[in-house]
């Protein structure tokens, strides 16, 4: 936990750092280049009037270090240049500042360095007398800029690293504290719930053997007060069972996996159904296609088992529960849908949760243990698939369960 804590806070500060530095260098960058650039353009409209009015005499009265005035004649040859000999350069016509300031009175251009580093600028005025003034200063490019600000970077990716790992160990203690509270309160409840589950059916055994043994039930009661201990027996194994298995869930002890087809789980589980289905007057039907699924047998049929008998349970008198299964490229999906009482939209969220029941005085009628969904829940995350619910009171319900692929 403590590692994908650090690995997300790292990742969004890394993420942040990088959008804000691209965006403050290219932002201040833009900026200042706009102002050099003004800059150099006014001093360029003063170094014009100066040689205008004084020639040479005012260029070699300038010294400068921020930029370097060239003065080029008609013919392209440099008259003056403010940090080389005018004698030791080339021939500036063919320069494209100096062709666009003699075609159009100004012009301009940059020139990068061999690394790509600086960038030198020019800016060029012709004058009344048909030579060329032309003022240039270089410039850092916002690779060099980039370069320059790495240390300074490097400073703070290590300050974020560090806040990160603070940050992730301080919410894993935080998360952990939080899921042993959350923990500990569940399991307080379920020991609560399954107290209470396993001392009703007890109460009624005992109850019922503490009659027969003082001899306080008459000769022709004793085959149904026989009957009720074994009712209550089997309820009370069957509620042991289910607690079982999804203590077995909860503690992910390893099952073997094998190829499962999920049609054939479906009519084996309609078929031992029947007979239940018979009795509440309601249809039991499957249809659809073979599916194959990896997954663990007996698991994937005690969860069909218990959608289709909560569809029985819980239904009308001449109701329907359909069973459908339909392959899908990433697996095959089983839906069991009723016609039922259905399920309020209040607690549908919750149907899932061990031991809740929407109506409890129907659900202890029917038999239920009230850990038939859950079961089906903790199995259905066990193998990775994902479950879906739609219901309307008085309507039906659907539940439908998505496997994924082998």
């Amino acid at each position: 936990m403590t590692k994908r804590i650090f690995r997300g806070s790292l990742l969004t500060s890394l993420v942040i750092l990088a959008i804000s530095f691209f965006v403050v260098l290219t932002g201040l960058y833009g900026y200042f280049s706009m102002l050099q650039e003004k800059q150099l353009r006014l001093e360029l409209e003063l170094a014009a009037r100066g040689v205008e009015a004084a020639g040479a005499a005012y260029l070699k009265g300038l010294s400068s270090s921020d930029f370097r005035l060239t003065w080029v004649g008609e013919d392209g040859a440099v008259l003056w240049d403010t940090r080389t000999p005018a004698e030791s350069l080339a021939n500036h016509k063919d320069r494209e500042e100096i062709l666009q300031a003699m075609e159009q009175g100004h012009g301009n251009s940059a020139r990068f360095s061999d690394t790509l580093t600086v960038k030198t600028l020019n800016w060029a005025a012709r004058l009344s007398d048909g030579t060329v003034l032309r003022i240039s200063a270089q410039r850092l490019t916002v690779l060099a800029l980039a370069i320059e600000m790495l240390q300074p970077v490097c400073v703070l990716v290590l300050t974020a690293i560090i806040l990160s790992a603070v940050l992730a160990s301080r919410a894993a203690v935080l998360a952990v504290d939080v899921t042993d509270q959350a923990t500990e309160r569940s399991r307080r409840e379920f020991t609560a719930n399954v107290s209470h589950e396993l001392k009703t059916p007890l109460q009624s055994i005992l109850g019922s053997a503490e009659l027969m043994e003082n001899g306080m039930v008459p000769e022709g009661d004793v085959p149904g007060f026989a009957g009720r201990i074994r009712t209550e027996a089997a309820r009370l194994m069957a509620l042991i069972e289910d607690i079982i298995r999804l203590s077995q869930l909860d503690e992910a002890v390893p099952i073997s996996r094998e190829p499962v087809e999920l049609l054939e789980v479906a009519e084996d589980v309609a078929a031992s159904l029947q007979d239940a289905a018979g009795a509440k007057n309601v249809s039991l039907s499957v249809t659809g296609e073979g599916a194959e699924v990896e997954g663990v047998p007996g698991l994937i049929r005690e969860m069909v088992f218990n959608l289709c008998d909560n569809a029985i349970k819980y239904n009308v008198p001449g109701g329907t529960v359909e069973v459908s299964v339909s392959r899908r490229e990433r697996g095959g999906i089983l839906t069991v849908r009723d016609t039922g009482i259905g399920i309020p939209p209040q607690y549908q969220s919750r149907v899932f949760e061990r031991f809740f029941r929407v109506d409890k005085s129907r659900s202890k009628a029917s038999g239920g243990t009230g850990l038939g969904l859950s079961i089906v829940k903790h199995g259905a995350q066990y193998h990775g698939a994902k479950i879906s619910l739609r219901s309307q009171p008085k309507k039906g319900t659907e539940i439908s369960i998505l496997f994924p692929a082998k």
